[in-house]
């Protein structure tokens, strides 16, 4: 049985993992309650070649963040990241996006990849599917991005910042599992 989820969001440059670099990553580690038991959040070094998506500064607000003191490499945190994802499950939204990104990082390092309890990552957006369109509704959602969700259930707007975005995971996931979708 799977002890631990590990909720991961990331922001990165772009949409193309073999042109874009990631910008900040967040894994939060917790037991199957949702206490959180430990993390990591870095903002990382960013491209100095213009190689970021005007379209996705324009969501992410990353030139905005205030001057950073604490920029770190990724292989500054890879081994922390790995030992929080290696046999948890791994939660998030859209995660395979940021799975590719955060692979790309271990691979370009050399390093043997993480290992989560199973291939198969959780949308946690998407398993609020059966609770937020039920069978035969005809009022039901155009899509289940997180901004969708945490609007439908009345939590606030989505941060888009890698940190913000990866507590209102754990907050939706645990709606989920007490309304007993997930």
């Amino acid at each position: 049985m799977i002890e631990t989820y590990v909720f991961i969001d990331c922001e990165t440059g772009g949409l193309d993992v073999e042109k874009h670099e990631l910008l900040t990553v967040t894994a939060v580690l917790t037991d199957r309650k949702f206490n959180v038991l430990h993390g990591v959040h870095a903002l990382l070094e960013g491209p100095d070649d213009g190689t970021i998506d005007p379209e996705v500064l324009a969501i992410n607000k990353f030139n905005e963040y205030p001057e950073p003191h604490n920029v770190l490499w990724f292989g500054q945190i890879a081994e922390d990241l790995r030992n929080i994802i290696d046999g948890s499950l791994w939660m998030g939204s859209n995660p395979y996006f940021d799975f590719d990104f955060i692979m790309k990082e271990y691979d370009e390092l050399g390093w043997r990849r993480p290992k989560p309890a199973s291939h198969h990552l959780i949308d946690v957006c998407s398993a609020a599917l059966p609770f937020m369109c039920p069978q035969g509704s005809s009022n039901c959602l155009e899509n289940l991005q997180q901004f969708a969700v945490l609007n439908y259930f009345g939590m606030g707007e989505q941060q888009h910042n890698s940190l913000g975005d990866t507590v209102q995971l754990i907050r939706i996931a645990e709606k989920l599992t007490h309304k007993g979708i997930a």
